[in-house]
């Protein structure tokens, strides 16, 4: 997945959420031809592409082949699309790059590119997302030509990777849910097939060929109809062997010709048979044209493009064998590639039930003359087919044989391995518990050569045979019949029948015996079949309420970005889905060498949580899970050696057994989720290990998303807080204000504990708190607190070395000197703030959380320290002029109170000169008048 964090802006995390709330829509899909066609809507819409299309990755083949839906494309277009051959598919995923996304027309890849189909689609620039899923490629997305002309840039290319991957996801696990639908459907079809051919009644004389074969026909054609349930076909038909020559006696389908029902080739020329005898199974032919065996001898096979070709095979015979072979089932399609690998096997299971269906046909009609031992031979396969349990099965064969065949005691023992299991007997005595014994092959002659050969033995005397291996349960016995238990070639047990007296057993009772045999080797492989079957449909119900589950927990996962909730999300849906009593999620910090309980079941307080640290040094649990990235479960938690250094954690918290799942993520573990069994000691099955795994790797991907999700929030808060602080910085002139307001941002906006601002003395000697968040701040400012540069505490050291300290727990580290007024302080970052190569300050912030600090928090908080030592700087010399400015003023003031006494004075001193000098000229008039 993309790494999201790295090209999305803060304003663009809303078109993260559009693009999961499409994500959460896709998810909730059941079929996946809608969810296919959803998502290439959804894709065109969101990155607003003129073009969209999808392709699926086939493993087998190597290529890719489109969905069907796409947008903006011609039918024509669509066409010279529809498939990516697989050199080219080859050439593309050696070029793909790391991250995902291919731009298919830049320079480094437009080799890659059909440059004609780009020309002729008017395509200016493409891209190719990879779909993955566990490992596996599950295809391509496609996007061309954004509307209006414009180009796809980075953050979209890097959406786009994100929406690919977890398409990818989606498409597997409604895949795996699809697939588990199928074998449901099929367990559940096969079991319909006894129901659906009617078993013909038996009657004496001779029936018509004719309508032997319209009924042989209409029960091959309800059987094709079946097969149509569980199989999309084009058409599918039987043809029979008679002598040299295959006739179809039966066919459907909506492309099937009428003509083709009676038509017959030379079998010996036909070499798709020959392929099918020579490996003893069904041949596939997934593009019929390109395959040198298929021969067009009808003008209505044209349309063929695919075709299945399943063997049938007389039943009890052995394979690969021209003479064993009675017939061919045909199942083709209208396009290359129209089956999968499965659908071979089911053509082939429904195959065998032809099989059985036509040897009954051929044996209820093979002698008029048989009537009466047919009929109960009849009755003896309706009886068997009409049970189920295996053990009532063979019970019932041995009653029925007792009305057939002359005998006192009869037993069935099954081949495992080198040993004889008897499953059934009939005559011995309580006390001699035959069934259920194990005998070796050795230890009964007869029976081991029966086995061998393959053919019924009859023993008229034991006692003029020298292979009879006489014991206590054997001791009356005189005659014995034993006959294979035949089941596709393969011998799989051995029928005996004895009797006290020396008999002659006739080959009609032998031949009737074998039928017998026969039908009961037939009848034990499906009664093990039913019983797998039910086992499967009982596993494939569980599988599809497991998936359902994870589904419902992938999206109570998906539903919330926060990384607490999703933690603790992850650890109650695990406690749920496995009826445990307790579970806690663990986040390993490698660099520290321990891993922190964040999340638990039932929750507890988080101090409480933090109490619980799992070293990693030592911790032998751990090592195996980083060995091999595999879920460990545990039996006895308190004295496994694996679990030697957490015994006391262990103990501490009530646990008897535990499953340790990993969290992986990029392929890499970051974590453990535990599920604790707290009542007596438990062996987790593989059932359970499975599940428990899914849902914890739903939960790691999560976790990295809502980590993801949480970094580039914080990212954007931590930008968004510089942007601030800066702002605050330049506006503010007031060094004390300055000082303040930067402690109270720092501690509001990244839920810090304490942070503090300690400025150098004008000796260089100290450091002296000069503002601290809130009133605690305040008092500890007030109070006066000194450091001496270089000696005391982390912010001396750090100022002294003019290096930031980072000091993840305090109480571990001898330098810390702890205050009164902050005792939840655990741990603590200091950054000296510097003015060119001088420091002239620091800044001191605190956390109540051991680790509370990463390399997020250096960069932020170096940033804002150059910024407040450039703004205290600012802030001093402003207050300086200031102060300078008042020192002028003032001396302005007093030199212009200079000027006005001097002015005063000028005034005063004109005025009195003027008055004697007014005296003595009036003086001199009266004295010397003028005449």
């Amino acid at each position: 997945m993309p790494n999201l964090s790295a090209h999305l802006a803060p304003d663009q995390l809303a078109t993260l959420d559009a693009l999961q709330a499409i994500l959460r829509r896709l998810g909730a899909m059941r079929d996946l031809q809608s969810l296919y066609a959803a998502a290439v809507d959804e894709a065109a819409a969101f990155f607003r592409a003129t073009q969209c299309d999808l392709a699926l990755y086939n493993p087998e083949r190597g290529d890719l082949r489109r969905v069907g839906h796409c947008v903006g494309m011609t039918d024509a277009q669509a066409q010279a699309l529809s498939a990516y051959p697989p050199h080219r598919v080859a050439e593309l995923l050696a070029a793909w790059p790391e991250h995902g996304v291919m731009r298919l027309l830049d320079q480094e890849h437009i080799h890659l590119a059909d440059a004609q189909f780009s020309r002729d689609a008017g395509e200016c620039e493409v891209l190719l997302a990879l779909m993955r899923a566990e490992g596996q490629i599950v295809g391509v997305l496609r996007l061309a030509n954004k509307a209006g002309g414009a180009s796809f840039d980075e953050t979209e290319t890097y959406l786009l990777g994100f929406y690919a991957s977890q398409l990818g996801v989606l498409i597997h696990n409604l895949r795996l849910l699809d697939q588990e639908r199928r074998a449901r459907r099929l367990a559940e079809t096969l079991l319909k097939a006894p129901q659906v051919v009617q078993q013909p009644a038996l009657a004496s004389g001779k029936i018509p060929a004719a309508a032997r074969g319209a009924d042989l026909a209409a029960e091959l054609k309800r059987l094709l109809a079946l097969l149509n349930e569980v199989l999309a076909y084009g058409s599918a038909s039987v043809g029979l062997v008679e002598g040299d020559r295959l006739r179809i006696i039966a066919g459907r389908g909506e492309t099937m010709p009428s003509e083709m029902v009676g038509y017959s080739w030379d079998v010996t020329t036909d070499r798709k048979v020959a392929a099918m005898i020579e490996s003893g199974a069904p041949l596939y032919l997934p593009d019929v044209l390109a395959d040198a065996r298929w021969v067009v001898f009808s003008e209505s096979l044209k349309r063929i493009q695919a075709w299945i070709g399943a063997p049938i095979w007389r039943p009890g015979s052995a394979r690969r064998e021209r003479a064993s072979l009675i017939g061919v089932l045909n199942v083709d399609g209208a396009v290359p590639g129209a089956f999968a690998a499965d659908d071979v096997a089911v053509v082939q299971a429904f195959a065998d039930q032809m099989a059985i269906v036509i040897e009954n046909q051929r044996l209820y009609t093979s002698t008029a003359q048989r009537a009466a031992e047919l009929a109960v031979l009849n009755q003896v396969t309706a009886a068997i087919n009409s049970v189920m349990g295996l053990d009532e099965v063979l019970h019932l064969i041995l009653d029925l044989l007792g009305g057939l065949v002359q005998f006192e005691r009869a037993s069935i023992a099954l081949l495992e391995g080198s040993e004889l299991l008897i499953v059934g007997a009939v005559g011995f005595p309580p006390e001699a518990a035959v069934v259920g014994r194990r005998y070796g092959r050795d230890d009964f002659p007869l029976n081991r050569y029966v086995a061998e050969i393959g053919r019924p033995v009859a023993v008229p005397d034991v006692l003029t045979d020298p292979r009879w291996q006489r014991t206590a349960t054997a001791a009356a016995v005189r005659a014995w019949l034993g006959v294979p238990l035949i089941h596709l070639g393969r011998t799989i047990g051995v029928l005996t029948l004895t009797s006290s007296a020396p008999t002659d057993y006739s080959a009609e009772n032998v031949q009737l015996v074998s039928a017998i045999a026969e039908q009961a080797a037939l009848a034990i492989e499906r009664a093990r079949l039913l019983e797998e079957l039910q086992d499967h449909l009982t596993r494939a119900e569980q599988r599809s309420q497991e998936l359902a589950l994870v589904n419902r927990i992938s999206g109570l996962l998906s539903a919330t970005l926060d990384p607490h909730d999703v933690m603790q999300s992850a650890v109650t849906s695990l406690v749920e889905a496995l009826g445990i009593q307790q579970s806690g999620l663990v986040l390993f910090d490698w660099a520290e060498g321990y891993g922190q309980l964040v999340a638990e079941h039932p929750l507890r307080a988080a101090e409480e949580m933090a109490r619980y640290r799992i070293p990693v040094a030592n911790n032998l649990s751990l090592a195996r899970i980083l060995e091999t990235k595999t879920p460990l479960a545990i039996r006895d938690a308190q004295h496994d050696p694996l679990l030697a250094n957490v015994h006391d954690i262990m103990a501490q918290r009530g646990v008897k057994s535990i499953l340790l799942l990993p969290l992986i993520v990029r392929g890499e573990v970051i974590g453990t989720i535990g599920l604790d069994e707290l009542g007596e000691l438990r062996d987790f099955t593989p059932a359970e290990i499975s599940l428990a795994q899914t849902i914890t790797n739903q939960a790691a991907i999560a976790i990295a998303n809502a980590r993801l999700f949480a970094e580039t929030r914080r990212r954007a808060m931590q930008l968004q807080t510089i942007q601030e602080v800066t702002g605050r910085i330049s506006a503010i002139l007031d060094p004390d204000e300055l000082l303040s307001q930067v402690t109270e941002v720092l501690s509001r906006r990244f839920d810090y504990y304490h942070v503090h601002i300690f400025l150098v003395d004008e000796t260089g000697e100290y450091l002296v708190a000069r503002a601290g968040s809130g009133e605690i701040g305040q008092r500890i400012v007030a109070k006066g607190l000194h450091l001496r540069i270089g000696m005391q505490g982390i912010c001396g050291q750090a100022a002294g070395a003019g290096q930031t300290i980072i000091v993840s727990d305090v109480r571990a580290d001898p330098r810390y000197r702890p205050h009164l007024l902050l005792p939840e302080t655990r741990s603590e970052i200091a950054v000296p703030t510097r003015l060119g190569d001088r420091v002239v300050g620091l800044l001191d912030v605190q956390s109540h959380l051991v680790g509370g600090f990463d390399e997020a928090d250096r960069f932020v908080l170096e940033t804002l320290a150059d910024q407040i030592a450039i703004g205290v700087e600012n802030a001093r010399l402003y207050q300086t002029a200031q102060e300078r400015a008042g020192q002028l003023a003032a001396v302005n003031a007093e030199l212009r109170a200079m000027d006005e006494m001097k002015d005063e004075f000028i005034q005063t001193v004109s005025h009195e000169l003027r008055t004697p000098l007014t005296f003595v000229k009036g003086y001199i008039d009266r004295t010397f008048p003028l005449t």
